[in-house]
């Protein structure tokens, strides 16, 4: 998918190259040979954006416990798990921008992380929860922190559109299109306090003062968009596309993308139990947006700074379990849900060409 989305982007250039004989990005870049006041909307252009930066943030899952009725509770759902991968780790991302037949907005991008230590992941539970007449029934009872590594990270979109452009000076562009995303983390090494059973539950962490040192790979955890199986999948967006070009030789890009139908699973394989879960939120959603200012160095040189805000809130779904040794399918958690949710920020520096 990924060398597909690729190799379209190269053509669309190539084509433009081809058909075009000159070159400038109206609503989408300020570069033009000719003057500002005399400048005039060209049927064709390209912009290519690379850009090297910082991309942070946390991804989160959640177990609660599901029962309709538990002990004399009505629909009872606590709480029972949570690990948080803290993250920041820096990322190279490419982007180009088209305008066809002068009209016709299409443009993709395609990020790709750097593998390196990135942060750190807690990791709590509440053990008691399936005890809650118990005095330690919300009392945390396990917690671990471990040095959280970024194994791979990659985003791609794409999106088309039609370019209304207003007085050469603000272009807006509706968009539709889809998206692709994923990324994986390990947690090695690390520290852990674990409660001891007693009269019945789990001693709270506040009252036990033994805390163990951990070495070695613990956990292998990734987050990405999927069907509604657990299998990898293309994101349906909708969006708007906007560029305002009032001051000289500075121009100001941004966009809006909301992913109405969004589904997120997450694996998440614990080594020391040698067992693997699969978490599956079916019915969520994805908000993005970001900004991009930029200063035209000449007629097809310009630099800038480059921000990114994205969403997936935390709703729950379903969850699956195996060992991992076991060769069989996973078997569906009963009376459990899943949360998952991703919060992260991009900041970066562009420079980049325009015809």
């Amino acid at each position: 998918m990924k060398k597909k989305i690729f190799v379209f982007l190269v053509l669309s250039f190539a084509i433009g190259r081809l058909f075009s004989m000159d070159f400038s990005l109206l609503g989408l870049t300020s570069f033009s040979v000719e003057s500002e006041k005399n400048k005039e909307t060209k049927s064709f252009s390209v912009e290519i954006t690379p850009s090297f930066g910082v991309m942070f943030g946390r991804a989160s899952e959640y177990v609660y416990l599901d029962y309709d009725y538990y002990e004399g509770i009505k629909d009872y759902n606590p709480k029972l798990s949570q690990l948080d991968y803290d993250f920041s780790f820096p990322y190279f991302s490419l982007a180009v921008d088209s305008i066809l037949f002068k009209y016709l907005y299409l443009g993709g991008s395609f990020s790709i992380g750097i593998p390196l230590e990135c942060g750190i992941m807690q990791d709590y539970d509440w053990l008691n929860v399936e005890n809650p007449s118990h005095q330690w029934a919300n009392e945390l009872t396990n917690y671990s922190k471990h040095e959280n590594h970024l194994d791979s990270y990659f985003d791609c979109k794409l999106n088309i559109g039609p370019n209304i452009n207003i007085l050469n000076k603000v272009s807006l562009i509706p968009l539709v299109g889809f998206g692709l995303d994923s990324i994986q983390f390990s947690a090695s090494n690390g520290k852990c306090k674990y409660g001891v059973v007693k009269d019945g539950a789990y001693t709270p962490i506040s009252l036990e003062n033994e805390e163990f040192e951990l070495s070695g790979k613990d956990i292998i955890y990734s987050q990405y968009s999927s069907a509604v199986n657990g299998g990898s999948l293309i994101q349906f967006n909708l969006g708007l596309k906007y560029s305002l070009d009032f001051i000289p030789r500075i121009k100001i890009l941004g966009s809006f993308l909301f992913y109405p139908f969004y589904t997120i699973s997450s694996y998440d394989y614990h080594i020391r139990t040698n067992t693997e879960y699969i978490s599956v939120v079916e019915h969520s959603f994805k908000f993005s947006t970001d900004l991009q200012v930029s200063f035209k160095i000449n007629s097809f040189l310009f630099a800038g700074v480059f921000g990114q805000f994205d969403i997936v809130p935390q709703l729950r779904g379903v969850s699956y379990s195996k060992y991992a040794s076991y060769n069989g399918a996973y078997s569906f958690a009963n009376n459990c849900q899943s949360g998952i949710e991703r919060i992260s920020g991009k900041v970066s520096l562009v420079f980049g060409l325009s015809f």
